[in-house]
């Protein structure tokens, strides 16, 4: 366990240094940014991919209606953030830098609600469970 939480702060590292490294100034090379910004994203799908395995383990969250609230938000969120990969994927196919890009940052927005709120409905079970 402590594997997990020691992987999930190492992206979160990571993911933060980027976008503060990565500090937007204006610069209207959307094709740059995207590449950024989808490289940031990797980060991001690799915590949320430990948070749903998390919960495929412990799937006794089921038997707590607000936990399985939460977890099927979650994959709403995952629904919305695939559908913003495909956008951002189909603009930059058309060398629409700026859609794409755009695109790119709302799927960060998705899968950046998974990591936290997953994180606190992992926390809640835990609670609930008197981890």
């Amino acid at each position: 366990m402590r594997t997990f939480y020691a992987a999930v702060a190492f992206v979160f590292i990571v993911v933060f240094s980027v976008t503060s490294f990565a500090a937007e100034n204006g610069n209207t090379n959307y094709k740059a940014k995207y590449e950024r910004q989808i490289g940031v994203n990797r980060g991001m799908i690799a915590t949320d991919a430990m948070i749903f395995t998390w919960f495929k383990q412990h799937n006794d969250y089921k038997k707590y209606q607000s936990i399985a609230d939460k977890v099927t938000y979650l994959y709403d969120e995952l629904d919305k953030a695939k559908e913003a990969h495909k956008n951002a994927k189909e603009f930059a196919t058309k060398q629409n830098w700026e859609k794409a890009y755009k695109f790119s940052k709302q799927e960060w927005e998705h899968l950046n609600n998974i990591a936290v709120k997953g994180k606190k409905a992992q926390d809640n079970l835990k609670e609930l469970e008197g981890e």
